[in-house]
């Protein structure tokens, strides 16, 4: 007899069937959030916080963020959120009093705002020439930076920030004028360049050879002597965001992928996918692999570095997702890892009807690299007959905070695979729309097929079938696998219709004892 699950999704039948209420931040939009800290407005923050309920909504906000302050829409790239990276990078390297990201303290705060001045002056005469205050801090040298042309909203001007010790750890505190106190405290505003923007435009991506992206060449563009002894040193040249090019750092517009290599490190995936309103639908795609030989042993804890990247791509080559980042996982014990096993990543977005394709390369910390791929094909909200989406094989109880699809009390994310322990319960969904009534029960059914074989079916309960609106049902039945036998199998689900049509879907199922 099947368990009772109480299931509620609040949700209208025009909006994304993604959650019911506000899903909570997780670490990575925290820590974005804080990572930009010193360019969002308030307005922007409290959107961000407070109208931002998932995960997609999120994303598509900082795609959004991004492209208002993107000098040009049209050219792929963007200089500003590169240079800002690239400031961020030289502040963590070159001033020893940064903490976190980003910079709390002030010679961060102003090089980041600012930029890289166009002189520095160290002061080392006693009575400090330039300068309003006595150093108590001589094995500090005071530094004056000379910015020749800013740009005050008036006028542009030459600007001078007195950068003064405090205390004998080195800390600086940044001494200006009124006027450029008031540009630094406004000029989040200025950056914002498209205010009228509503959707980031969409990337390109390129498949090629995997290429090196340590930027070591041009970090060496930015690190001076060690040794110089001069007491004016000029400096590279640079501009207030968001025209200048960034030096410090430079970072891909590109998501590129090597499509030869194996998959050694066995990385596997799904993707689910709802339909929305615009004529678009939901896709969540999942992806992961185990993290058996990724692990090296460090003094007392297990940890398993690697850089992923993934992207979706259309048929035309454009980029609709990507993202490239490192990963280090940190477990205190071997038994951590044993629980954990594997690593899974989620994505989703609302995408256009066509045919893409989901790309995940993986670099481990050893050097191995492994590359998968996964076709997703997707129809779109039918205009007038009714329609049904791919059934997928779901995993429940996830973590909320990654989770993209929220049914009330459980958290839900795409199987990585088709493969199910003999007895173990599956989670199959789907979603039909432009059904003139609520279907019934009856009209329903779950099968498991061998052949032409039906080897076992099922029948809904109310509670495992939830209006979305008018002429909208999604379907998250509960199933059992056991006294089935070892095998390959296709789940498959159906609806009768009144005019005698019937609907179906199905998915591949591999029943295994172990």
């Amino acid at each position: 007899m099947k368990t009772t699950i109480k299931i509620m999704i609040v949700l209208a039948f025009f909006t994304a069937p993604i959650l019911a209420g506000r899903l909570p931040l997780n670490d990575d939009e925290k820590a974005w959030l804080k990572t930009v800290e010193l360019i969002i407005t308030a307005d922007e923050r409290k959107y961000f916080k407070k109208k931002c309920s998932t995960h997609i909504d999120r994303q598509d906000f900082i795609d959004l963020f991004w492209a208002k302050r993107d000098p040009d829409l049209t050219d792929g790239i963007n200089p500003f959120k590169d240079e800002y990276f690239a400031r961020m990078d030289y502040v963590a390297t070159h001033y020893r009093e940064f903490v976190g990201r980003p910079p709390r303290t002030d010679r961060g705060f102003v090089y980041m705002l600012l930029g890289q001045p166009d002189k520095v002056e160290f002061r080392a005469d006693p009575m400090l020439v330039g300068f309003n205050y006595r150093n108590s801090f001589p094995q500090y040298p005071p530094e004056l930076w000379v910015y020749n042309d800013i740009d005050f909203g008036n006028g542009r001007r030459r600007a001078i920030v007195q950068m003064i010790p405090k205390n004998s750890f080195g800390d600086y505190v940044a001494l200006v004028d009124a006027q450029l106190d008031r540009l630094l405290r406004r000029i989040k505003y200025d950056f914002v360049i498209h205010p009228e923007l509503e959707q980031a435009p969409s990337k390109s991506v390129e498949v090629t050879d995997l290429q090196p992206l340590t930027g070591d060449e041009d970090m060496d563009d930015m690190i001076d002597d060690e040794g110089e002894s001069s007491s004016t040193k000029n400096v590279i040249e640079s501009k207030p965001l968001p025209v200048p090019v960034a030096k410090a750092m430079a970072t891909s517009s590109r998501t590129v992928f090597n499509n030869d290599i194996g998959n050694p490190l066995n990385i596997e995936g799904n993707s689910a996918q709802f339909f929305s309103a615009a004529g678009k639908s939901l896709v969540i795609m999942r992806f992961g692999f185990p993290l058996t030989g990724m692990t090296t042993t460090k003094e007392k804890t297990i940890n398993a570095t690697f850089e992923m990247r993934y992207a979706i791509t259309n048929d035309k080559g454009q980029q609709i997702v990507a993202d490239t980042r490192n990963q280090e996982l940190v477990f205190p014990n071997q038994g951590a890892l044993d629980r954990q096993k594997h690593f899974a990543h989620e994505v989703a977005k609302l995408i256009e009807p066509g045919n893409y394709v989901a790309q995940v390369q993986i670099k481990s910390g050893q050097g191995s690299v492994s590359y998968w791929e996964l076709p997703i094909r997707i129809d779109g909200l039918p205009t007038e007959r009714p329609g049904i989406t791919p059934v997928v094989l779901m995993v429940p109880d996830v973590d909320p905070k990654e989770a993209n699809l929220k049914l009330r009390d459980r958290a839900y994310s795409p199987k990585l695979n088709h493969r199910v322990l003999i007895g173990d319960r599956i989670y199959p969904m789907f979603e039909f729309v432009h059904l003139d009534n609520e279907p019934q029960l009856k009209d329903i059914r779950i099968m498991i097929v061998a052949g032409d074989q039906i080897v076992k079916s099922w029948n809904l309960y109310p509670e495992e079938m939830t209006a979305l609106g008018t002429g909208a049902v999604i379907c998250h039945p509960e199933i059992s696998t056991s006294k089935l036998k070892q095998g390959v199998y296709q789940l498959r689900a159906e609806i009768e219709l009144p005019d005698g049509d019937i609907l179906i879907t199905e998915t591949e199922l591999v029943l295994t004892k172990d």
